[in-house]
């Protein structure tokens, strides 16, 4: 299907969470339109870091342990190019990681299949939909990215759950934080790195749909994981990183 248009939302203030539903949630989404997104949305993760904000924690989680090896599960991948890419990173560091990279869309799979085939990287990719659905196991890491400000609060809470659940060791969510420049980035760099109209609409999108660091803390209240830090990164996300040791 081609992308619908969608009701202006410059008028809608940032005061308040406003989560629209995105293109390229839709089931019915062309591949072609799905894969030019997905392509767009590495290439907007390449420059913004998103998998060195999950680096330098798990590089300390291996030397906590004293291991070189880390099973990772990472929760909504998408093209899977955030685990692949730490995958790449901790290498060089000596740590080997053992993904297993979930997502509710098969078409996402396919393409993240490709690509950890072209990087050469052992990957473990299964259909999960982690708002309905168990993860498949206990992992000493379990990541996410761009995810939770899909999710209706009360469903991000149980996901958040889950994914606590399924964590031996360290939890770590990486997202969006709503901000007025955050906004004006997410408008620019969608444009910048990407032709797909997708990512040039749900890019804003998901900038009014995402948690202030208030919200965000009192989502970790909710879903019993409190004692998690919370801190900001470049450029405008909000890292949650919560310890089991912590419990």
């Amino acid at each position: 299907m081609q992308p619908k248009s969608r009701p202006a939302v410059s008028n809608l203030r940032l005061a308040r969470r406003q989560r629209l539903p995105e293109i390229m949630d839709q089931p019915d989404l062309a591949p072609e339109l799905h894969h030019q997104a997905l392509d767009g949305l590495r290439r907007i993760n390449i420059v913004s870091r998103s998998a060195a904000i999950l680096a330098g924690p798990i590089e300390t989680v291996a030397k906590r342990l004293g291991t070189t090896s880390l099973s990772l599960c990472d929760v909504a991948t998408g093209g899977a190019d955030v685990p692949i890419s730490l995958w790449q990173q901790l290498q060089r560091k000596g740590i080997e990681l053992n993904v297993t990279a979930v997502d509710v869309s098969p078409v996402a799979l396919e393409y993240a299949a490709e690509r950890a085939q072209a990087k050469g990287m052992a990957i473990e990719l299964k259909q999960v939909d982690v708002t309905e659905q168990p993860l498949p196991g206990k992992f000493d890491i379990v990541t996410s990215t761009l995810f939770l400000h899909h999710l209706d609060g009360p469903i991000a809470t149980n996901v958040l759950q889950e994914m606590k659940q399924a964590t031996e060791h360290t939890l770590l969510v990486s997202d969006l934080r709503r901000t007025t420049l955050g906004l004006a980035a997410a408008h620019l760099a969608c444009r910048l790195f990407s032709r797909s109209i997708v990512v040039h609409v749900d890019g804003p999108s998901s900038v009014r749909g995402a948690f202030t660091t208030d919200e965000m803390r009192e989502l970790c209240h909710a879903a019993k994981v409190q004692t998690a830090k919370i801190s900001h990164c470049w450029p405008f996300r909000i890292l949650v990183q919560w310890e089991r040791d912590d419990v």
